[in-house]
């Protein structure tokens, strides 16, 4: 199925260049993403004893 994307343009009522550092390109990345450092964090133990507080007593195959 082509799809046809409509440009419109929105009228803000000033003119946003006044805003915008000189030079500036909305198409540059000022950013480099893999210069970013994560910090990957280990939840699995609180995860686990939070369900263990939250089924205590529980018992899935207790016969009734």
């Amino acid at each position: 199925i082509p799809f046809e994307e409509e440009e419109t343009e929105v009228e803000l009522g000033f003119d946003t260049a006044k805003y915008l550092p000189n030079g500036f390109n909305p198409y540059h990345a000022h950013l480099d993403i893999n210069n970013i450092e994560y910090i990957e964090e280990d939840t699995t133990e609180e995860i686990e004893e939070d369900l263990k507080n939250f089924l205590k007593g529980f018992y899935a195959l207790q016969a009734k």
